[in-house]
């Protein structure tokens, strides 16, 4: 599913795909979703503090479809296209902390998740780090692109990283080095697993980190 800038899929678009891909005759492997928060008028109304064990709205229903045993998903990939309205910034959060939710499910079978938002902060991030050491957590790849305000999101990563449920073998990691105001969180990551089982790769500030094999 492919959309241009500006002609994305809004609340309606999201909440029909999380149906088609729980039902038990879809098929797919494979789903690449951009979604323009301006498609539609209705937005989620989750507070963070109900991410633990709630979802509702659009976001909500997509993380209820990933956790549903019909669902045959390996590999998502997710681009919110948002506004300057306090409410359209809250999307990308709000699908990465619903996403942590389906991660911890039994059910949720996704090896590969790329996500790209403006403005994931680094709640969110530490949220998707808390998913990745469960035991259920079944992804090996794992690409986070932000425009936001992050300052911490890679010493939540690193920690995950370390933490031996962490099945990733692979992590593309970047942020705008126009938010950093100095602070380089590609090579404050390489310094925290040094010495690790990772290979790093930093180019400008993203960060490639593969798992070594054998260590």
């Amino acid at each position: 599913m492919y959309a241009k800038e500006g002609f994305g899929i809004g609340d309606v678009g999201v909440e029909a795909v999380a149906k088609a891909i729980r039902h038990m005759n879809c098929k797919v492997h494979t789903l690449k979703l951009f979604i323009d928060v301006h498609s539609d008028e209705v937005h989620s109304d989750m507070d963070e503090d109900e991410a633990e064990d709630e979802v509702e709205g659009p976001c909500g229903a997509l993380a209820e479809a990933l956790s549903d045993v019909n669902c045959k998903l390996r590999t998502l990939c997710l681009t919110v296209f948002e506004g300057d309205d306090d409410n359209d910034q809250r999307w990308a959060e709000e699908f990465v902390v619903n996403l942590t939710v389906a991660l911890r499910s039994a059910n949720c079978g996704l090896r590969s998740l790329n996500i790209v938002g403006d403005n994931i902060s680094d709640s969110g991030i530490e949220y998707l780090a808390m998913a990745l050491q469960h035991a259920n957590c079944k992804l090996r790849t794992l690409c986070l692109i932000s425009d936001g305000g992050v300052q911490d999101g890679h010493t939540f990563l690193a920690s995950a990283l370390r933490n031996s449920n962490c099945k990733l073998h692979t992590l593309h990691y970047g942020v705008c080095p126009d938010e950093l105001g100095g602070h380089d969180p590609a090579t404050a990551m390489e310094q925290i697993l040094e010495g690790s089982r990772f290979d790093i790769e930093i180019k400008r500030a993203s960060l490639c980190i593969k798992r070594t094999h054998g260590r």
